[in-house]
């Protein structure tokens, strides 16, 4: 475990003086601020985050200049630093998520929002969710700074953060703490992301917080604008014949359309719903010729809404199918003033808590607007999405339900994660199971909830696979790795931890062989450079490496569980999930403890280790064939994970989608889905 307060990590050429100070950015802004603190206090030194790209070759001019040291700060492993029982990412997640709660339930009583709601017949949990997500963005670094300095620092601290709408909320919450701000960018920093930090990588969570008033400006004027471009070329209605009830599938995976890979229409094979009454919607990457020759093949009816727009080609169209720049439609009445009035109140989105949420509430009005008459002129009746990331969810939701249809949707994930994005707002959802259900179904009033089972189960081979001949008589161990960020819960230095555990078990026990499937085939490159001997034992046949074609299209978790005897896996993940399911006895690794929370007592240092040497132990009595250390997976806990485990997943999701599809011909959406919930039971 790392100290909280590791003290190899701080420069010993420091002086002892009486503040230290924690930036999030340090820019040409922040540098004036931090000369008037120095000026008034005696600085110890200036921690800080991210630089943009002009300071970073000022940096140590400037620390010459001033005097004191700019240190970025990259030392804490948050997964394995703990605050009490806590690790620092757990805590970090937990507290945001309590402060967009706290902020949804204030929102559901302020007059502006309130005045939304009535004026447009909006569904409340849809605005506030959607509004609890944008905050997000802005309070997660001030959350992080101020959690990682009261572990880290030596002295009375500053942290100097960038203006932000919800200033007077953080500072509330962190009475204790000293808080100073500067102002924005009026457009964006430009700025370098410190490896292996997910956060500084997550795009759409730094463009906002290094973002300013003109580039939410240039937004919304580049959105009208492509609205436009849409209403040159928009999407051509349907026949009245074929127009009614039609399922538009909001694909979010970016890369070729295949049911032998993950696919957002895992329920359509043996479903029975007509292709042509499915309408593939995307926007997250170009079309492929495969993605087009996939579609003709079986008759859907593809839509590229292209972004940028661009890329859209919408001067030589396919015939085969629809690429549409931007979203779709051009721009009503409606949607102009809705347009006119957030551009007027985009100068104070930074710094007033009242413009933001006036702003995002108009941009909300305009999208869902023009996306409703998207859907309209589809006869779209259902949207059907599995993005475990609520992006543009809340839009669709609430257009579909100006149409009078449902939205539905399951999750591709095993998440443990507590942010505001992951979250399931779909009137009719499909959790593989009940503790799905407790995890992430659970903060919004669902039409109708079916535990349908793990939707790739029709994958997982009811026998073992065939292992390489070389291996015939060894005991076969799969591992299963995940991402490796420092300030979440599974850094490089846990990484290389745990391998050097799986080497020391290879050395240890010449019986067993590793069959490696990497997270990303990328991650095989990074962990041979830091442990060179891992190559040996490749060309030695003790470690076999399953890649997928690409980072992005992956090899199924099951193909090495099905040729193994025992699993391994970093953490509570989605891949070991499937390797229990598979039938494959599995270890999970939890060096940040954070599946206590909901995993049967009786499974600590028995299925789930936050001790490698516990670890050890209980593989070498799955070695040694001692029955009493293999924890099936059966009972309650089963149960909870998926409730039938029979490979039907994608026939009870079809087949409840065929009867609403039916039921939405006669019936409006709350009465169709009360008839559908009957029918499904004595049906699927």
């Amino acid at each position: 475990m790392q100290s909280a307060n590791p003290q190899n990590s701080t420069p010993t050429d420091v002086k002892s003086e009486d503040v230290e100070v924690w930036l999030d950015i340090l820019c040409l802004s922040s540098l004036f601020t931090i000369f008037k603190i120095n000026h008034r206090q005696n600085v110890k030194c200036i921690y800080y985050y991210l630089s943009t790209d002009t300071m970073n070759h000022l940096v140590p001019w400037v620390s010459m200049v001033i005097g004191k040291p700019f240190i970025q700060f990259t030392h804490m492993d948050y997964g394995r630093t703990f605050s009490g029982e806590t690790s620092v990412a757990e805590k970090i997640e937990q507290t945001n998520r309590n402060m967009v709660d706290e902020l949804i339930s204030e929102w559901r009583t302020n007059l502006d929002v309130l005045d939304f709601l009535g004026g447009n017949q909006f569904d409340e949990e849809l605005v506030v969710r959607h509004l609890g997500r944008l905050a997000w963005r802005y309070l997660l670094r001030p959350i992080e700074l101020s959690t990682v300095s009261s572990l880290y620092n030596t002295a009375p601290s500053i942290l100097l953060l960038r203006q932000n709408p919800f200033r007077k909320f953080i500072e509330q919450k962190f009475s204790d703490r000293t808080f100073e701000f500067f102002n924005p960018p009026k457009f964006r920093w430009s700025y370098t992301p410190r490896p292996y930090h997910s956060l500084d990588a997550d795009m759409t969570m730094m463009r906002a917080y290094c973002g300013g008033p003109v580039r939410q400006l240039a937004r919304t004027v580049r959105y009208g604008f492509e609205a436009c471009l849409s209403g040159l070329r928009s999407v051509p209605p349907l026949a009245e014949s074929i127009k009614k009830n039609r399922i538009a599938v909001l694909r979010s995976i970016p890369f070729p359309f295949s049911f032998d890979e993950l696919n957002d229409m895992y329920w359509w094979p043996g479903s029975r719903i007509e292709a042509d009454s499915i309408t593939i919607i995307t926007d997250v990457s170009p079309l492929t010729q495969e993605d087009r020759n996939l579609a003709r093949r079986y008759g859907f009816r593809l839509l590229h809404l292209a972004k940028p727009f661009w890329r859209a080609s919408w001067l030589k169209p396919d015939p085969n199918d629809d690429i549409v720049p931007g979203p779709g439609m051009g721009l009503d009445i409606q949607e102009l003033a809705c347009m006119a009035k957030a551009c007027s109140l985009v100068w104070g989105t930074e710094s007033t808590f009242r413009s933001w949420i006036l702003f995002n509430l108009k941009i909300f009005e305009l999208h869902v607007h023009n996306r409703a008459r998207l859907f309209t002129r589809l006869g779209i009746s259902i949207i059907w999405h599995m993005d475990d990331m609520l992006g543009e969810g809340p839009f669709n939701h609430q257009a579909i339900r100006i149409c009078g249809g449902v939205s539905a949707g399951s999750h591709f994930s095993n998440h443990i994660y507590n942010v505001p994005e992951v979250e399931h707002l779909e009137d009719i959802a499909f959790p593989w199971g009940d503790l799905y259900q407790r995890q992430f179904f659970n903060r919004h009033k669902h039409m109708d909830i079916v535990t349908a089972g793990f939707y790739q189960d029709y994958k997982l081979a009811p026998d073992p696979g065939t292992a390489p001949a070389a291996y015939s008589g060894k005991f076969i161990i799969s591992f299963l790795d995940q991402g490796m960020y420092t300030d979440c819960y599974l850094s490089p230095a846990t990484h290389l931890e745990i391998w050097q555990t799986l080497i020391e078990m290879l050395n240890e026990m010449p019986s067993i062989i590793i069959v490696w499937k990497p997270k990303r085939n990328s991650m095989v490159r990074k962990i041979m450079d830091q442990l060179p001997e891992i190559e040996q034992l490749v060309a030695d046949r003790r470690i076999h490496i399953i890649k997928g074609k690409s980072d992005t299209i992956k090899t199924a978790p099951s193909t090495a569980a099905n040729i193994s005897d025992l699993a391994i896996t970093a953490m509570f993940s989605t891949a070991g999930i499937e390797c229990w399911l598979s039938g494959t006895p599995t270890l999970f690794i939890d060096l940040s403890r954070l599946t206590r929370h909901f995993l049967p007592v009786e499974f600590h240092n028995r299925v789930v280790f936050d001790s490698l040497e516990a670890l050890k132990r209980v593989v070498r009595n799955h070695v040694d064939r001692d029955i009493d250390a293999c924890v099936k997976l059966s009972g309650k806990f089963a149960d909870d994970l998926d409730p039938h485990r029979d490979g039907r997943a994608f026939q009870r999701t079809g087949c409840y989608l065929k009867i609403l599809q039916q039921e939405l011909e006669t019936a409006p959406a709350e009465v169709a889905v009360k008839a559908t919930r009957a029918r499904y039971r004595n049906v699927c």
